[in-house]
């Protein structure tokens, strides 16, 4: 390339030079220096970016974390329905065999399907206690 020439007053041409170099060594060595437009933006952008995706990684950590809590919040709230569920019905059939043995022949007719309700809602109070695992067995045994 050529150099950048610029006239004297004598009518002579000389090179351009600026602290022994030219100008268009100069512009040269400063654009190899600082890389391309591409290369200068996403310099740039790099630290912003970085920032708003640990900022992303917090927030979907914490809806995570309180989708967990609600998930487990449902089914403790579920364990609970069906053990009140299941108290209710042994009452029904306390009430019931009571009622039998206190003389009165009436309550022999729903002695059985009082007791068929209860095993029905033990059993999905079991199922409920299995599928919740250590934590579900745990809650149910402290009463909560």
């Amino acid at each position: 390339m050529p150099l950048v020439t610029y006239r004297v007053t004598d009518g002579r041409s000389r090179p351009f030079r600026h602290a022994g170099r030219s100008l268009v060594e100069r512009t040269r060595r400063r654009a190899s220096h600082r890389g391309t437009i591409g290369r200068r933006l996403a310099r740039i952008l790099a630290l912003p970016a970085a920032v708003v995706l640990a900022l992303l990684a917090v927030v979907a950590a914490g809806q995570v974390e309180d989708y967990r809590a609600s998930a487990a919040t449902s089914r403790s709230v579920e364990l609970a329905l069906a053990t009140q569920d299941l108290v209710h019905e042994l009452q029904i059939e306390r009430g019931v065999t009571a009622g039998l043995l206190g003389g009165n022949s009436s309550f022999r007719d729903e002695i059985a399907p009082a007791r068929k309700r209860v095993d029905q809602r033990r059993q999905a109070v079991a199922a409920l206690v299995a599928g919740g695992g250590e934590v579900a067995s745990r809650s149910l045994r402290k009463g909560r």
